[in-house]
């Protein structure tokens, strides 16, 4: 049967058009799922996580946002109205351009971080007054009993705040980074302070701490770069010459950052430093006689620290206890001893490290200390974790005490100058990145070395071309075998020299990259938007596939 060619031609342009609807069509759906519907693109609000049981929404505050935010009680959406319960900021931090925000009384959860991370332009907060959970005063969040003040907007109008009589508690965050603020009064009958309460009050140069007071969180004065003296006399919390202690756990709260003088002897009696309790100071030496615990981060970033006096009363140093010290060049850890936390010393000035007999385990305690170059490590050491010394540069030679049983990952990863290291007899398994860029180690020591030793394929990566291993044992011919037992052949075992030694050959090893076969290669498509696209491209197929059987059927 012969037909028109035109027929051809007809099909043909039947298929291109279904194609382009088809494209159309799925590229609107695209667009209204990621585009939010309800949403005012004016005012920077936009609405989610809808409860239709409920009929309760959450509205979002977005970067968007400028000048006079109003919230409304209700939004109606699809035909249905839904109360606005909450008030919420975007999920990764971003900085927006309100300068007042207005709380409706249907609103019973506020996201703070909104009032001292994404509003830097905040000068006030108003509250409707039949809100049931929240009020205001004076362009202040409190709560509607008016007994916690929950937020202060950090560009609050005034250099100097009087807390009123009746508040109780100061929140969390509560004036966090209101830096004009030169002066603030607290009430008596004041219960507690909250973490970071205080933090960033960059301009804040002295505060009195009412009697009445019993708790303060961690970080209250953080960052209070101003801040020469705190005033204290009560049964819980005390001032000594301008320093705060608590009275009832013996410890040392905050030292002011601004306070004057390059040396500090800790009072007699107080055995504790608290968390962030001298961070960011100018001391140049501290003593620490009769101290027991230093807290985390007590000393972090004390750039110009270079003496510290221990006694054998100590029996803690903290994680990043003295982080970023980098004046810091010389210690000796005592005997009393028995913890020192992650990053204790990271990023610190030490050149030499003598550490005491009662330190059982090291995790990352040296990590980016980059002129450690002297390490004398205590027998009765058991753990030397992960990345314990990471990228310390200067460090050519490590003993590794016989009583140690383990060595982390990436314990010794980017220490290009190190030449040699000894293994104790107990360690039988060596981890991947354990010796990662160490560029210039040759020879690595195996104390009287056990049968068989587990050697992850990426241990040695990017080091020295050949590595001996030097045992204690005369004759003695080491097997070398990786974690799942499979003798290394190729990638790593290059043979054995004439004195019986075993030396490895390490080739570049690539870890892969792109995305594994399980994971979503795009975390943040989780509204189904990459759902829609994938269907989208299966059926735009679909119709140029039909369309060409219809032309094949019809040109037969």
């Amino acid at each position: 049967m012969n037909r028109d060619p035109n027929d051809n031609v007809s099909v043909l342009s039947h298929i291109l058009d279904a194609t382009i609807a088809m494209v159309m069509l799925m590229s609107m759906a695209v667009l209204l799922m990621a585009t939010s519907s309800d949403s005012d693109a004016s005012s920077g609000v936009t609405f989610g996580d809808f409860d239709e049981q409920e009929s309760t929404v959450v509205a979002t505050i977005s970067r968007d946002a400028t000048g006079d935010v109003v919230v409304p009680a209700t939004i109606t959406s699809g035909g249905k109205v839904y109360d606005v319960i909450g008030i919420h900021t975007e999920s990764t931090p971003v900085l927006n351009g309100m300068t007042s925000l207005y709380v409706p009384e249907s609103v019973s959860t506020i996201h703070t971080r909104l009032f001292h991370w994404d509003s830097p332009l905040l000068m006030s907060i108003t509250v409707d007054p039949d809100n049931q959970v929240y009020s205001s005063d004076g362009g202040i969040l409190f709560s509607k009993d008016g007994t916690e003040l929950i937020s202060c907007p950090i560009s609050l109008d005034g250099e100097s705040y009087t807390v009123s009589n009746g508040v109780r508690e100061i929140g969390n965050y509560a004036f966090k980074g209101c830096g004009d603020l030169e002066s603030i009064i607290l009430p008596e009958g004041l219960v507690s302070i909250g973490y970071s309460a205080f933090d960033g009050c960059v301009s804040l140069t002295s505060i009195a701490i009412p009697d009445s007071v019993t708790s303060i969180g961690d970080m209250a004065f953080e960052m209070c770069t101003s801040l020469v003296a705190i005033g204290a006399d009560g049964a819980c919390f005390k001032a000594i010459d301008g320093v705060l202690f608590d009275e009832t756990s013996d410890t040392l709260v905050r030292y002011p950052m601004a306070k004057t003088g390059v040396d500090y002897d800790v009072p007699d009696g107080y055995h504790n430093i608290g968390t962030y309790a001298f961070s960011d100071c100018v001391l140049e030496s501290i003593d620490l006689t009769g101290i027991r615990t230093i807290g985390p981060s007590s000393f972090i970033d004390c750039t110009e620290l270079t003496d510290v006096t221990f006694s054998d009363s100590l029996v803690t140093v903290e994680s990043y206890a003295f982080f970023g010290c980098t004046d810091l060049t010389s210690v000796t850890v005592p005997d009393s001893v028995n913890e020192l936390g992650s990053y204790a010393f990271s990023k610190s000035g030490l050149t030499t490290v003598v550490l005491g007999d009662g330190i059982e385990r090291l995790s990352r305690t040296f990590d980016g200390c980059v002129s450690l170059a002297d390490v004398t490590l205590s027998e009765g050491l058991l753990t030397l974790g992960e990345g314990v010394f990471r990228n310390c540069e200067s460090l050519t030679y490590v003993h590794v005490p016989s009583s140690v049983t383990d060595i982390g990952s990436a314990a010794f990863e980017g220490c290009a100058v190190l030449q040699s290291v000894s293994i104790p007899a107990k360690i039988d398994k060596i981890r991947s990145d354990t010796f990662e860029g160490c560029t210039s180690l040759v020879i690595v020591g195996l104390n009287n070395y056990a049968d068989r030793l587990d050697i992850d394929k990426f241990a040695f990566g990017d080091c020295h071309d050949d590595i001996s291993f030097k045992s204690d044992r005369q004759n003695y011919i080491l097997t070398v075998y990786t974690a799942t037992g499979t003798e290394l052949k190729g990638t790593a075992l290059k043979g054995f020299n004439q004195n019986g030694d075993a030396v490895l050959e390490w080739q570049a090893t690539s870890s892969g990259g792109g995305v594994p076969p399980d994971q979503d290669p795009d975390p943040e498509d989780s509204d189904g938007v990459g759902t829609v696209i994938i269907v989208a491209v299966i059926a735009v197929a679909a119709v140029i596939g039909l369309g060409i059987f219809i032309f094949l059927r019809r040109k037969v």
